[in-house]
């Protein structure tokens, strides 16, 4: 589940503003160049010059695509009669060119290679009033991750006013159950729109032709055709007949090692037969079910996007089955109905906890957060920002007397602790290492 298309994408990048170049002998502003690493690969690089106090022109070097590679101080920045040269010896790399006509044409050094390397501005996107309105709605187009094989994966991007009026974009992974992720930048000259995804670290660039948008999806330092077409997305509904799909229709649950699982079998508003698998332990949800089949009681589902496979025997409540994925096998025993994360939680004890508590294990700081639902549920989830792990779910609370516990599988790891006053003290378990820690109250 966490290998997902999508889950593999490094998670955020880093802005960057942008300046003017100011003169032909200014280069004081960002400029950006595609430094190419292999044939048809490459690194997109931004070099910042500013002016100091003393009137010194530095720089530093980033790439929007490299999270470890943001701001790295440039040493030596030289800059006489259109020349320029930089040092960056955090890259071991250097870099030699010449300003000409707002261009500078160079080579990028680094031991046992030169390539070429020409910079320009950095130009901020722009998006005019007229461009939104070409623009505005759903667009679906197929990726194809890898040619030599058969998977594929829905991108839709949506370009939407929100109830004021504001321009707002999103794009969805709907294979991957992904939906909503901002889209941070839109620009457009003449026909060609370029956007960007900052949480994916991608980028898009495509040709605007009436209800068509051609172009490449950039990623990771590797391009691959997008086509996309103007209209809404709907998937394709299973086939099931509406006896097949009465008896299997609802939620599902069930438990594969400290795993839980679910499969919701669903109708669609257009009246098409659905299906879902969620693993919120690992916070993924809505991964679409492919294919299925339904010979008897025997049952075979598919999620191509996880590659992984059901097999089983369909009882009235229950389904005795074996989950296949990444070449490993696993018997699971499904149950109808929901899964319900907390089930021994007393509404006193769900008052008591509700709210954000910290604490920090060898320098990470631990943020939970206790949260009661519209619904009647309560939601409880784990953030260490510090990794980037953000609402990771936290299952089996429970809290009898001042004593508590509770588990998040998705890391494997637990808690066991007494609440005192505005505080819990106890023991966090992860990887059979124990670290003792105090949960302060906001």
């Amino acid at each position: 589940m966490m290998g997902r298309f999508f889950t593999r994408l490094l998670l955020a990048m880093m802005a960057l503003t942008t300046q003017s170049v100011l003169a032909q002998d200014d280069l004081t502003g960002i400029w950006e160049g595609m430094l190419e690493i292999a044939p048809g690969q490459g690194i997109e690089m931004h070099f910042n010059f500013v002016r100091d106090a003393d009137g010194q022109l530095t720089a530093t070097v980033s790439s929007p695509e490299q999270p470890a590679l943001q701001n790295l101080p440039v040493e030596d920045v030289s800059f006489e009669g259109g020349g320029l040269s930089l040092g960056v010896a955090a890259l071991s790399g250097s870099f030699a060119g010449r300003l000409t006509d707002g261009v500078v044409t160079g080579s990028w050094t680094q031991p046992g290679s030169t390539v070429p390397l020409t910079l320009r501005p950095y130009v901020e996107p722009v998006l005019t009033a007229a461009d939104m309105e070409r623009i505005l709605g759903s667009w679906v187009g197929t990726l194809r991750p890898n040619p030599d094989d058969d998977l594929q994966v829905t991108v839709v991007f949506r370009f939407e006013r929100d109830a004021q009026g504001e321009f707002a974009a999103f794009m969805d992974s709907p294979d991957e159950g992904t939906m909503g992720i901002p889209v941070d930048s839109v620009g457009m000259i003449n026909d060609e729109l370029t956007l960007s995804v900052n949480r994916a670290r991608m980028e898009f660039i495509g040709t605007l032709d009436g209800d068509a948008l051609n172009g490449d999806w950039v990623q990771a330092s590797r391009s691959l055709e997008l086509n996309l077409t103007r209209g809404e997305y709907e998937a394709a509904g299973l086939p099931l007949s509406e006896e097949q799909f009465a008896r299997l229709e609802g939620p599902w649950h069930g438990q594969i090692g400290p795993l839980n699982l679910v499969f919701r079998f669903e109708r669609t508003a257009s009246g098409r037969f659905a299906a879902f698998f969620d693993s919120q332990d690992q916070g993924a949800s809505n991964i679409p079910i492919t294919q299925i089949q339904l010979d008897g009681d025997q049952l075979t589902l598919s999620a191509a996007v996880i590659g992984g496979s059901l097999t089983g025997t369909l009882a009235q409540d229950s389904i005795d089955a074996q989950w296949q994925q990444a070449g490993q096998q696993s018997p699971i025993a499904l149950t109808r109905g929901p899964y319900v994360p907390n089930p021994d939680l007393t509404a006193d004890a769900q008052r008591y906890l509700q709210g954000t508590w910290r604490g920090n294990v060898t320098g990470a700081d631990l943020v939970f957060r206790f949260a009661a639902t519209a619904d009647g549920g309560f939601d409880t989830f784990l953030d260490i920002a510090s990794v980037g792990m953000i609402n990771v779910p936290v299952s089996g609370v429970a809290l009898e007397g001042q004593s508590l516990r509770f588990q998040i599988n998705a890391i494997d790891a637990r808690f066991v602790g007494a609440l005192s006053g505005g505080q819990i003290t106890g023991t966090w378990t992860r990887l059979d290492e124990d670290t003792q820690i105090t949960l302060m109250r906001d």
